[in-house]
């Protein structure tokens, strides 16, 4: 669980992390009555971490600075993994928010105000969000008198799985980074998605990291959904397609390199390791008839000869000029 833990966090940050992506996500998902107030050009990514570390496996955060109309704030950005809810959420994000201002009063020992800390928890989990959010709602007072001597602020809540798909298709680059953590617990949402998130970076993937940003995006996609055996080849044809939609750049950039770590993987694992790169070679250069062709592969026992095929799908053009190439070197 860890492991799967870990790449939903390393996802996180690596989008999060670019200024565009937040910027991305905060315009199109914080409240409008907020936005107006906030200078979204000025975003600066801040260092720290905030969440206590027997959390880290739930929960991970980042912190932003931005000017607003009154001066400096920050936007502290929570993110849920986890399928469950912790009703104490709001009290989490008090502590954190204490945390936050001693830095920052640390930092600016002649400060006579505090700034504002927006905190906005980020949610993906298999179930509706069903947490208050706000941190009035945990106490249990007698008397509506009482209320003013309890702290109390709210948090705008994004749960992933209540936001429509065309919300998050028209978000651009965002948006497929959204649609991925969306359903990353469910193999069909997820197999529908991905055709999605092609399409986002064929019409403008370009523009917030490019090729670079689109494989994370996919490596996320390998590394932390959990697809029944039942459903795994249509799961292979979905990553395959979602890189021919993108097409240009994005197919040949990631079917070079992901060609060539699977060779190298190949290489070390001999005859089955091999199989196994050329498997994914075919299957991302040539799509669905790559793999019609894996039946004739899998026949040939010679590494030399499995190492020459790997060569060949590099060099071919398309599955005819492989065709031809493969009966030449059975020949020999």
């Amino acid at each position: 669980m860890k492991e799967i833990t870990n790449a939903h966090d390393r996802f996180f940050r690596e989008v999060f992390s670019k200024k565009d992506m937040a910027r991305g996500f905060f315009r199109n998902f914080l409240p409008h009555d907020l936005l107006k107030h906030l200078n979204l050009d000025s975003l600066s990514i801040e260092k720290g971490n905030f969440v206590d570390k027997k959390l880290k496996e739930a929960f991970s955060d980042l912190l932003y600075s931005v000017k607003t109309d009154r001066g400096e704030a920050f936007i502290y950005l929570l993110v849920e993994h986890k399928s469950f809810q912790d009703r104490m959420t709001a009290f989490q994000l008090l502590r954190y928010i204490v945390r936050i201002l001693e830095q920052y009063v640390k930092q600016h020992k002649d400060a006579k105000n505090l700034p504002l800390v927006v905190p906005v928890v980020l949610y993906h989990g298999r179930n509706r969000w069903q947490v208050p959010n706000s941190l009035r709602a945990l106490f249990d007072l007698p008397d509506e008198a009482l209320a003013r001597f309890i702290p109390d602020f709210e948090f705008p809540v994004r749960d992933l799985g209540r936001v429509p798909d065309e919300n998050l298709r028209v978000a651009s680059a965002i948006g497929a980074a959204l649609l991925a953590m969306k359903y990353i617990w469910q193999d069909h949402g997820l197999i529908s998605a991905l055709d999605m998130i092609g399409n986002i970076y064929q019409k403008s993937g370009k523009m917030y990291g490019g090729a670079e940003m689109f494989e994370t995006l996919l490596r996320y996609v390998i590394e932390a959904a959990k697809v029944d055996a039942a459903n795994e080849e249509v799961f292979e044809e979905a990553i395959t397609e979602a890189i021919n939609i993108a097409g240009g750049d994005f197919m040949g950039t990631l079917a070079e390199k992901w060609f060539n770590q699977g060779m190298e993987k190949g290489v070390k694992r001999g005859h089955e390791g091999l199989l196994a790169g050329i498997r994914l070679a075919m299957e991302l250069k040539f799509g669905k008839t790559g793999l019609d062709m894996m039946p004739v592969v899998e026949k040939i026992q010679d590494i030399q000869i499995l190492e020459s095929i790997t060569d060949l799908i590099r060099s071919s053009n398309d599955i005819n000029e492989f065709r031809t190439g493969l009966a030449e070197i059975e020949i020999k």
